[in-house]
């Protein structure tokens, strides 16, 4: 990918479970089985980090992170970012006359 622009990938990470119920179930991550926060970065071809999210309850998707996080804000025409397949922003990324990549393999497949 001659024309990449950036990498971006959400992370999580591990917290103490809180106190309070309404919490728990805010920052249960089903896919770590464990209470989480979770935050996107972005990064270069080169390995250079573009940005860093705040971090979101471990419950949120990618998506809703990438809509939140203010990411499509530096977004520029002829942008091109690679993605996992959890990142269903395409739309998004079109309208600001960007282009996402992610890995044809995993099209309308839920796992290896």
């Amino acid at each position: 990918f001659s024309d990449l622009t950036e990498i971006i990938d959400c992370y999580e990470t591990q917290v103490q479970k809180p106190h309070s119920l309404k919490d728990q179930v805010a920052l249960y991550s089903s896919y770590k089985g464990r209470d989480t926060v979770k935050g996107l970065a972005a990064a270069t071809g080169h390995g250079v980090l573009t940005f860093m999210s705040p971090l979101f309850c471990g419950r949120k998707s990618d998506k809703h992170i990438v809509l939140q996080s203010g990411y499509l804000d530096h977004i520029q025409r002829g942008d091109l970012v690679l993605a996992d397949r959890g990142f269903l922003i395409e739309e998004e990324m079109a309208i600001r006359g960007a282009k996402l990549v992610t890995p044809a393999f995993m099209k309308n497949q839920k796992q290896f």
